[in-house]
């Protein structure tokens, strides 16, 4: 899904992530499905991953998140999430036009963010994440058990 709806993009497009040994066939699958534009880097460290957020405009994902770190991590790197409207992704991104239901959807919204500056919409999300700190989940994870204790 992720490729087809990239394939319809203008924008150079980089897919990041890992492959084991098993999964290079399926990778070199999905490589002749792509288009041009489309690179794939494969296997780096995350130092990569975060100089790639941090040039980056758009952080966009097909996935069902249970919780969306890589989402949250994008959005501190300066990145517009463009994600589904399913799952984790409505805490973590709780602005509608971040989301989408379908690929068209999905296409809009990048063209969209591509052709916007977007700065209310970081402020706004960069805010939001501010909920995901280490010390904010221990205080509401420890509050959640005294209240459970009471």
């Amino acid at each position: 899904q992720t490729i087809t709806i990239l394939n319809q993009i203008d924008y150079p497009c980089f897919i990041f992530g890992n492959v084991t040994t098993p999964n290079i066939p399926y990778l070199k699958k999905l490589k002749s499905f792509a288009h041009n534009h489309i690179t794939f880097i494969i296997n780096e460290p995350r130092e990569k991953l975060l100089e790639l957020l941090s040039q980056s405009k758009i952080f966009f994902s097909a996935s069902k998140e249970t919780f969306g770190i890589a989402t949250v991590e994008s959005i501190a790197s300066g990145c517009v999430p463009i994600v589904p409207d399913n799952s984790a992704n409505k805490e973590v991104v709780p602005i509608l036009g971040c989301r989408y239901e379908s690929g068209l959807d999905a296409i809009h919204l990048i063209n969209d963010v591509m052709d916007s500056d977007n700065e209310v919409i970081l402020n706004i999300l960069s805010d939001h994440i501010k909920n995901y700190t280490y010390d904010k989940f221990e205080k509401n994870f420890l509050y959640s058990i005294k209240q459970v204790m009471v």
